[in-house]
Formats: C-alpha cells, sequence, structure tokens
C-alpha cells in the first residue's frame, strides 16, 4: 500500500513538474510531506492507545480469575472418587482444593522524603537514593541525581529495581506516575506519567526521567518543592509481574 502510494505521489508530481510552475511544485511537496507526518503522529497516538487497552484488558483479566478463585474457595471444594484421584490414598472419596493461580497485580505508592538536598545540588554527593519498598516481590527505590544538559542543569528522577540477583527470566511491568510534592500547594505539584508501561528486567533495572524538573524550577520559592532543605517525591506503581 505504501508502495503504490509513493509511485501514485511520485507519478504526480513528475507531472507537475512538467506542467506547472516551480513554485507549485515545490508547495506541493511541503503540503504531501505535512501529510505524511500527520499520518505518522496519528498512527503513534493510536499504538499508544492500544497499548494502554491492552495493559487494561490484562488487568480487568486477573480480577476476574481473582474472583473466580475466590468464590470457588468460599464454596467448599467437591468429592472425587479414590479412582479419579492420582495419589495413594485409602479412603472411597477426598476433599481436594481446587488449586489456580492466581495472577495478582500489585500496585504502591513510592513516598521518599530527601533532605539535604542542597548537597546533591552543590555536587557534594552523586546521587539520592531512598530505602527500598517492596513491590511485586522486588525492592525498588526512588533514585535522584542532577544532571547538566543543553537546557541547563536538571533533577533526574528515575524508579530503580534494588533487588539483586535476579534470574535472567524476570521481567515486570509498570504503570506509574512520577510525583515532586509542592509543598505549599498540593496543586502545583510537578508530575508526569509515561504513556506506556516501564518494561524493567535483569538488563534495564532503572527507567526514569534525565530532565524531571529544571533546577531553577526546583529551587524556585512560589513553587514550594522546597522546605527545610528537603523536597519530598512519590511515585505511584502498578507492578504486572512477569509481563502478565
Amino acid at each position: 500500500c505504501d508502495t503504490v502510494y509513493r509511485n501514485i505521489t511520485n507519478e504526480m508530481a513528475f507531472q507537475m513538474s512538467v506542467e506547472l510552475p516551480q513554485f507549485l511544485v515545490d508547495e506541493f511537496h511541503q503540503k504531501l510531506s505535512l501529510k505524511e507526518e500527520e499520518v505518522e503522529k496519528y498512527k503513534t497516538e493510536v499504538d499508544s492507545l492500544w497499548n494502554t487497552m491492552k495493559m487494561m484488558i490484562a488487568a480487568k483479566n486477573k480480577k476476574i480469575k481473582e474472583l473466580e478463585f475466590a468464590l470457588a474457595s468460599k464454596g467448599g471444594s467437591p468429592a472425587v472418587n479414590s479412582s479419579d484421584c492420582h495419589c495413594k490414598c485409602s479412603a472411597k472419596t477426598v476433599d481436594v482444593k481446587k488449586e489456580e493461580k492466581i495472577e495478582e497485580v500489585f500496585e504502591k505508592t513510592l513516598n521518599a522524603k530527601f533532605t539535604r538536598i542542597s548537597s546533591l545540588l552543590n555536587g557534594d554527593c552523586e546521587y539520592l537514593l531512598s530505602k527500598p519498598t517492596r513491590i511485586a516481590g522486588v525492592e525498588w527505590s526512588i533514585h535522584l541525581q542532577k544532571l547538566s544538559v543543553k537546557e541547563g542543569p536538571s533533577l533526574s528522577l528515575s524508579l530503580r529495581v534494588a533487588t539483586e540477583g535476579l534470574n535472567e527470566s524476570w521481567s515486570c511491568d509498570v504503570i506509574g506516575k512520577f510525583s515532586l510534592l509542592s509543598r505549599s500547594d498540593l496543586k502545583n505539584s510537578h508530575y508526569f506519567t509515561p504513556k506506556f508501561p516501564l518494561a524493567f528486567s535483569p538488563g534495564q533495572r532503572s527507567w526514569g526521567y534525565p530532565q524531571f524538573i529544571t533546577i531553577k524550577d526546583l529551587l524556585t520559592t512560589k513553587n514550594g518543592y522546597v522546605k527545610d532543605d528537603s523536597i519530598i517525591v512519590s511515585i505511584d506503581v502498578r507492578a504486572f509481574p512477569n509481563g502478565r
């Protein structure tokens, strides 16, 4: 389809170059380029929505399985004939519990108050790390670092896996919200929500934003981010272990 489209547009451009003045041909190419950019933009937005829908559907399916399992457990277990049981038992009937693997979704908010923030901004320390919080069987920490970028000094904020020795097959998708709280007015809090799930693995233990906020905005008094040489950062985590 793309090949046919390009062939048609190239043929049109050739015909126009023969029959029309050059400025009209240039205008045609400019408008064509803009249309291609719009198509690519819409494609990206559709892909983003599709990925979000898949994550929502997966979460719904997990919840349904949890409810089904809870209902089955509450209703008791049926008796089965010993001939149908693959273990050695002398009784004619045995009670067995329905076993079903529950795919759990883990949710938690990491809250961390970082003191002596000036030591980070002045370069006295390389980075700041929060105490680990356990979510989905793994320890997670908030990592802060000052970075110098083209736009100016910025505060880098990231979520990191603190657990060592993870199995090579381990993976975890995370939907989260990264926030820097305002101490004067919560409405002024600075936050960012990723459009896509963050894919963690033994080879990708950290996800974040190198330019989460500029140092200038961080230190602006009216924003209320810094109080008594400290800031409060939170990350809402919704974890899907092993990508489920």
